[in-house]
This record gives C-alpha cells, sequence and structure tokens, in this order.
C-alpha cells in the first residue's frame, strides 16, 4: 500500500433507493438502490468498508450552483424567473439537492476529521426535499405560478453523525436557492 491516508469517497442518496417508511434515511438504512447508479456507488461503499482503511462513504444529494445552468434546480428556477412553463419530472421520483460550494465546504471539513475505521455519513441540508416542495418553493422565491400537480415523495437526511463530526452545512435550501436566484438576476 503507497499510502494509509484515510479515503473520501464521494457517494449518493440513491444508496437508499424508495421503499422505507419514513421520509428521513439514517446511513444504516442504505443497501437497497434501484438504479444502476445507486448500485454502483453501494459497492464502491462496501469495497471500501471491506479494504478495512479508515474513511467515509459521504452520501451527497443531488448538487447545483457553483455556474451550472442545467439540471432540475436551476432549470425551474430560469423558467418561472422567464414566465415559462418548467420541464419537470412525467412521474414521481425521490429527490434531494445542495449547492455545490456547500457541499465541498463539508467535504474539505471531513478532510480534517480524525477517523480511524470506515463509515458512512450524509452530508445535505436539514431540510425535508421533494420535487413538490422545490416547486413550491421556487413559486414563492419568484412570484410565479405554474401549473404542474404531480405529487412527489419526501426525502430527508438523518444529519446526527454529520453534526456530530462538525461537518453539516449551516444552511437550507430555501437559503441555498435564494443566493441562486439573486446570483442569476
Amino acid at each position: 500500500m503507497a499510502t494509509d491516508a484515510p479515503i473520501l469517497y464521494v457517494s449518493s442518496m440513491t444508496v437508499y433507493g424508495t421503499d422505507h417508511g419514513s421520509p428521513k434515511r439514517r446511513e444504516e438504512d442504505a443497501g437497497q438502490p434501484e438504479s444502476d447508479y445507486g448500485q454502483a456507488k453501494w459497492e464502491g461503499e462496501k469495497l471500501l468498508a471491506a479494504s478495512r482503511r479508515a474513511g467515509f462513504s459521504v452520501r451527497l444529494p443531488g448538487l447545483f450552483g457553483g455556474g451550472r445552468k442545467s439540471g432540475l434546480v436551476w432549470g425551474l428556477m430560469r423558467a418561472l424567473q422567464c414566465g415559462e412553463a418548467p420541464v419537470l419530472p412525467p412521474a414521481p421520483l425521490l429527490w434531494a439537492a445542495m449547492d455545490v460550494r456547500d457541499a465541498a465546504l463539508s467535504l474539505a471539513q471531513l478532510c480534517e476529521v480524525p477517523v480511524e475505521t470506515s463509515k458512512p455519513v450524509n452530508i445535505g441540508y436539514s431540510d425535508t426535499y421533494s420535487v413538490s416542495r422545490l416547486v413550491t418553493l421556487f413559486e414563492e422565491l419568484t412570484g410565479q405560478k405554474t401549473t404542474y400537480h404531480i405529487e412527489h415523495p419526501d426525502f430527508a437526511f438523518d444529519l446526527t453523525r454529520a453534526r456530530t463530526l462538525g461537518v453539516a452545512p449551516n444552511q437550507s435550501l430555501r437559503g441555498a436557492c435564494l443566493s441562486l436566484l439573486k446570483e442569476t438576476l
């Protein structure tokens, strides 16, 4: 082994799958991914754990901001700002997101945390997420309405471990979306 430095493996909320009684996901709830992407992330987490290397499997939601001008958050915001109909998912899906700058800050902070084993950690905002909630949020922030009526399932990260490690973001999805909106005006 060339080094024994801890590993920071960037995983995904997709390792949880959708079949849970509660929208709040603890790190122990993972292991039922429903997509090939989620399955690949889960396999990576298991490889890290089996290696007996110290490190973190960091479970992130989708990312927005940082100059990216595509994706659900950006597309919804721009469409409502321009008075256009947004392109939104045609069927219910599990969704969550955070600003890439908040994710990067949490990842940088994790690099300073002493760790002796491999452990997963959720990183996200303390909000309850869904596409439906995002639509309502941007309607409030922009003062524009849309006729979208699909109800999407809720998702929330249990951030107990992130808070204990001192790496949980301090802002909310609303604050991050408001900042993004101000940046584009």
